[in-house]
């Protein structure tokens, strides 16, 4: 026989559930809850990881000024019969000290940091460190070396043809290796910090900033980019007006010295139908009373390629019409 439960039990047992159930969802709560502070890390892990990220980002900008540097060669080197004599011997070495990397990083605020990570990474002494020999370049047939320290580059007599003799220091002992005479365009090329994709030249050479390399997707398309740079130099566009046609003149030269340098001319193309679909502003003739729109350079720039093709077709020297 079952007890009956009276009414006193009942409220007591209702009591009970009510409090296991108040303490339930407390406890619930408080598990899931989402804690605003996080626990403040060890200094030392905080310098550890800062280590690694200076490392990563010093590996990266290498690659980048290995990269611009590698291509930008190419260009310089084929496109030295155009420069009107304005040409210097091709060594083939990308270098950095630490005054340059102070002048080009500035000595304010975290650029400092940056600076002495970079130095501290690239193990830059006292003068000017080799960080990188090209292939197939005169500093790397003379047997020169990442690592070298560059104490001076003799172009000689400034004879046309002349070697070029550069002297380094390897270990303590001091080596002078003569380097053949290769001419290219007295440009500079580089990589510069910069999230906006934009190249730009001017007297000191021509610049490509790193937002822009993470935007081409080949060496073709960056070639052409040096290429249009290089041919405002060489075309000496500076000052005046009539920039619109300067801009169509510099696709014109530029995709002949990226083809002049072994690079695909119709890249070219491609880099600027990208760039439209990613800033359809630029598509439109209103965009910009500096630039041609985006549709008006890709035609102009795929009837050159047409000319340039033709050129390769029937072994026609690969030379601009009118220059």
């Amino acid at each position: 026989m079952l007890a009956t439960e009276t009414p006193a039990r009942r409220d007591r047992r209702s009591v009970s559930l009510a409090v296991s159930r108040s303490l339930l969802l407390a406890a619930l709560l408080s598990a899931c809850a989402v804690r605003t502070v996080p626990a403040r890390p060890a200094p030392v892990d905080v310098a550890i990881e800062r280590d690694r990220q200076y490392a990563a980002a010093a590996d990266r900008l290498l690659a980048y000024m290995e990269r611009v540097a590698r291509v930008g060669a190419r260009v310089t080197v084929a496109a030295a019969p155009l420069c009107d004599g304005d040409v210097k011997p091709y060594v083939g070495i990308l270098s950095a000290s630490r005054v340059g990397l102070q002048r080009k990083l500035g000595r304010h605020g975290a650029w400092i940091d940056v600076g002495t990570a970079l130095q501290s990474a690239w193990q830059l002494g006292p003068g000017t460190e080799v960080l990188v020999v090209l292939p197939d370049s005169p500093a790397a047939e003379a047997g020169i070396r990442a690592g070298d320290q560059v104490v001076a580059v003799d172009p000689g007599d400034d004879r046309p043809g002349a070697p070029v003799a550069v002297e380094v220091q390897r270990g303590g002992s001091s080596l002078r290796k003569t380097l053949p005479y290769v001419p290219e365009c007295d440009y500079d090329v580089q990589a510069t910090l910069g999230d906006f994709v934009n190249a730009h030249s001017s007297r000191d050479g021509v610049g490509i900033t790193t937002g822009l390399l993470r935007f081409l997707e080949s060496d073709d398309e960056l070639a052409a980019v040096i290429g249009h740079e290089l041919a405002h130099e060489i075309l000496g566009h500076r000052g005046g007006s009539g920039f619109r046609r300067r801009e169509h003149a510099a696709d014109y030269l530029g995709v002949y010295l990226a083809a002049r340098a072994g690079y695909d001319p119709a890249a070219a193309v491609r880099f600027v139908r990208r760039l439209a679909a990613e800033h359809p502003e630029l598509i439109s003739d209103r965009a910009s009373p500096a630039h041609p729109s985006t549709a008006s350079r890709a035609k102009t720039i795929e009837e050159t390629v047409v000319e340039i093709r033709e050129k390769q077709r029937t072994g026609a020297p690969l030379v601009p019409e009118g220059i």
